[in-house]
């Protein structure tokens, strides 16, 4: 079984209570000090902590359940005993403390590894994200020189004039004094030598024509994340990803000069799209990096159908069927081959609507009434009438379609007339009161929901519209519809 490089790194145990209270570190930085006060320190000075999956956070120090584990913590560097202990020992057994200060998302005691600076880790191939941070950064550098090269690379194209030649082809993370340590560092592990080697060589083989660069944690690779944070908070209802390696796990990055991260995007689909667009011409390129010796390459999420549905051309509004305005209780709105769906589920209970993603082949998921509202709230546009609110309108004293509906039908006219300029207010009306269909209440209401929607939309820019569909179909998709595309080696 092949490893991935973090995987290979992280094989040092999580901490519990007992490690964390009970013993001081014996290696690193911090060498001698108990745990507890190293992990304050950290926190204080907003300095990463490694998670056993391998993945870093920073945390929010201002939440007030980690400023009451801080508390609990003496500021000096000793040992926690008697009731001090066992009331932290009970507090993280209850709590999730870890507040990830980008994401929100709270993590337990175990979630969190005996990294270096508690003292964990090993030398040499091991060692934690300071040693994950050095392979990742020789991987540049070794990608470096094989597009130099131009032909497979082997051990004796490590050399300080070669290195001293790419150099400012590599943008990376870890910090070296000269070409000589990246030779030193290159060569020091027979394993690792042989895994830069392969790798290179097969992602090279994957092709790009160009001279690209190559990021390893630079100011270019942490605008794109920023802007995928970014456009994922401003989903209408909330964040799609916790943790952005769902989102794109790439440890590095192949970029072409002048390639800029988009400053102008207003959705996470959009940025995949954008994404896809410069893989297809090899401009951008993000990597996934396994450990291992005869390596492969394998592009993962450039047919997600989610992204192809979301490159929109054309967009139009149905809200009738064989020139029948009532024949349905739903509306569409079209884009392109693909549409969305707007109706209750309900037969006749008065509920609000939803709409549901259909592309060509497949449903790609729903967005609720919520959703839509937030939508529309954000793109400044008026909200909708909710179900409870045209529930007010309807006269459950009679049975008569005319008087029942009284104060419905001026807003069916309005609404359609707004969409529509082929119907005269008198034949709207007719061709409700005589629809077989217009006898329930709920698909009354589920028409009416969603002719309002088209009518608000049907008035502002394509521009608009296109952004309220990318937004619901950001808000319809799953975590896996959403990931972003890369190149895995295996």
């Amino acid at each position: 079984m092949r490893i991935t490089f973090k995987d290979y790194l992280l094989l040092e145990t999580q901490l519990d209570t007992s490690e964390l209270i009970e013993k001081t570190a014996r290696s690193g930085d911090y060498d001698g000090s108990w745990r507890t006060y190293i992990l304050k320190h950290l926190i204080k000075n907003n300095k990463p902590l490694e998670l056993k999956n391998g993945d870093t956070i920073v945390i929010d120090k201002e939440s007030s359940i980690v400023k009451h584990m801080l508390s609990l913590i003496p500021d000096k560097d000793e040992k926690i005993i008697g009731t001090a202990s066992e009331e932290l020992k009970s507090f993280f057994k209850k709590e999730k403390p870890f507040i990830d200060k980008d994401t929100g998302e709270a993590y337990k005691l175990s979630d969190i590894k005996k990294s270096s600076e508690f003292g964990g880790g090993s030398k040499g191939s091991g060692g934690g994200s300071a040693d994950t941070e050095k392979n990742e950064s020789l991987q540049c550098v070794a990608l470096a020189l094989r597009s130099k090269k131009n032909k497979d690379i082997n051990e004796e194209d490590f050399n300080e004039e070669d290195i001293k030649k790419v150099e400012p082809k590599f943008d990376i993370s870890f910090t070296y004094s000269n070409q000589h340590e990246l030779v030193d560092e290159l060569l020091s592990n027979e394993t690792w030598t042989k895994v830069y080697i392969s790798t290179a060589n097969s992602i090279a083989d994957f092709g790009f024509d160009h001279k690209p660069n190559f990021y390893r944690g630079n100011s270019w690779v942490k605008s794109l994340y920023d802007l995928a944070k970014k456009l994922d908070k401003e989903n209408p209802d909330g964040p799609i990803f916790k943790n952005y390696n769902k989102w794109n796990p790439s440890d590095i990055w192949i970029v072409k000069n002048n390639i800029e991260v988009p400053s102008h995007l207003s959705s996470l689909l959009e940025l995949n799209n954008w994404l896809i667009d410069k893989f297809k011409e090899r401009d951008v390129i993000g990597v996934s990096l396994k450990k291992t010796t005869n390596a492969s390459c394998k592009e993962v999420n450039l047919d997600n159908t989610i992204n192809e549905l979301a490159n929109i051309d054309a967009i139009k509004f149905l809200i009738e069927s064989k020139n029948i305005i009532f024949r349905a209780k739903d509306a569409y709105i079209q884009f392109d081959e693909d549409k969305m769906q707007l109706r209750t589920d309900q037969k006749d209970k008065v509920v609000n609507i939803q709409g549901e993603i259909k592309g060509k082949d497949a449903s790609h998921g729903k967005i609720g009434f919520g959703g839509i509202q937030k939508i529309l709230k954000n793109l400044d546009l008026p909200q909708l009438d909710t179900a409870t609110e045209l529930k007010s309108l309807i006269d459950n004293s009679t049975l008569d379609k005319k008087i029942r509906y009284s104060k419905v039908i001026p807003k069916i006219i309005q609404y359609v007339k707004t969409i529509s300029n082929h119907y005269s207010a008198d034949e709207i009306e007719h061709q409700f009161l005589t629809s077989e269909n217009t006898v329930s209440d709920g698909w009354v209401m589920s028409k009416l929901q969603a002719i309002q929607l088209i009518s608000i939309l049907v008035k502002e820019t394509k521009s608009k519209q296109i952004d309220f569909v990318l937004a619901a179909m950001t808000t319809a998709a799953s975590k896996s519809d959403l990931s972003s595309v890369y190149v895995k080696v295996s």
